[in-house]
């Protein structure tokens, strides 16, 4: 099977819960796979529409990539062995993921072709996932016992949070307001989506779902994401104080990603078709 590139156009005036966008008047859908490619999936999304995400070659290399609508440049920091690219913001600063020779992952900031590591300190594992305007990056990392925290790095300081109840934490997206979208593992190992403000966590799992998953978050607060249901579907969802779901017609897996100031939501189906 093989993985589809999309956008689609969210409109203002949005269903109820449980309605679905299904790409039908009002929405539009848009598909790119560049040549010698086997695999793409986008992570991300500026205010210009510049994508990013991760591609694999024909080669079985993993590949972080920037697409601007009409070129691919291709992220791979020196001596990375592969990699990953999360989240843009409007100055075009990406943050990502790669492993070293020894297989380790470790966040990177990139812009202008410069490569910077982000890992706090005493990380034995990080991943960078989403960049504000203001250059604020949130992730994850492990410590030296082998916990999984999300972390926020502000200014050269790291903030850590973690979810209440939860296993595992992770951060995915932060906007202009410093509201933090991401996910966590509670001690029951169900996946919630959460968006976090000054300490304070709202939980999100859409109705019928068993799973869910934070993916994009944009100024005004709305966020989306994926979540399963009892047959192990995965939708796409659109939070806005209430729920919408996100189907591609015929798609066998609906996965945004992104979403920008005016519900612009980018992402990636199934299409269930063979290479």
């Amino acid at each position: 099977m093989r993985k589809l590139s999309l956008t689609f156009l969210a409109l203002a005036a949005l269903g109820s819960v449980g309605s679905s966008l299904a790409v039908l008047p009002g929405y539009y859908l848009t598909s790119f796979v560049p040549a010698n490619v086997t695999d793409l999936k986008v992570t991300g999304m500026n205010a210009s529409g510049t994508v990013v995400g991760t591609l694999t070659t024909t080669n079985a290399e993993e590949r972080g990539f920037v697409w601007d609508g009409t070129q691919f440049t291709i992220l791979l920091p020196a001596g990375a062995q592969t990699s990953a690219a999360h989240g843009i913001n409007a100055a075009g600063q990406v943050v990502g993921t790669y492993t070293n020779g020894i297989n380790t992952e470790i966040g990177f900031v990139w812009q202008n072709n410069a490569f910077q590591n982000v890992a706090p300190a005493g990380a034995t594992r990080s991943l960078a996932y989403g960049i504000n305007d203001a250059g604020s990056i949130v992730g994850e990392f492990d410590n030296f016992i082998g916990d999984t925290l999300a972390f926020i790095l502000t200014s050269g300081n790291y903030t850590t949070l973690t979810a209440p109840l939860s296993a595992v934490t992770s951060a995915l997206a932060i906007n202009a307001n410093n509201q933090v979208l991401g996910s966590y593992t509670d001690e029951d190992i169900v996946d919630r989506a959460y968006r976090w403000q000054s300490g304070n966590f709202t939980v999100l799992l859409p109705p019928t779902a068993t799973n869910a998953t934070g993916k994009g978050l944009n100024a005004g607060g709305n966020l989306t994401g994926t979540y399963l249901d009892a047959s192990d579907v995965t939708h796409g969802f659109l939070w806005t104080g209430s729920f919408t779901v996100i189907d591609v017609a015929g798609a066998s897996s609906t996965e945004p990603a992104a979403i920008s100031a005016n519900n612009t939501v980018v992402g990636t189906y199934m299409d269930g078709a063979t290479p």
